[in-house]
């Protein structure tokens, strides 16, 4: 069984890992972590029974003129 909740600072490192093992683009912890201060609202992460990480996804908002959105990573 999964749950699945908001991810917070602490889960930026099982992300990265959840990251560089499933896809092939790989993005460094910065880049997790400007999406969790910019936009915490917007990722979540899938936790198994035993709370680890196996699956996120990233989520962010481009503020131009219209409002949108993106999924910017799911793994």
């Amino acid at each position: 069984m999964l749950s699945i909740r908001k991810c917070n600072i602490y889960d930026l490192l099982s992300m990265q890992q959840c990251n560089s093992i499933n896809l092939p683009e790989n993005y460094n912890l910065r880049y997790y972590f400007y999406h969790a201060l910019s936009w915490p609202y917007l990722s979540q992460i899938a936790e198994d029974v035993n709370g680890k990480v196996c699956g996120y996804s990233l989520g962010k908002l481009e503020e131009d003129n219209e409002y949108k959105g993106h999924l910017t990573s799911v793994a």
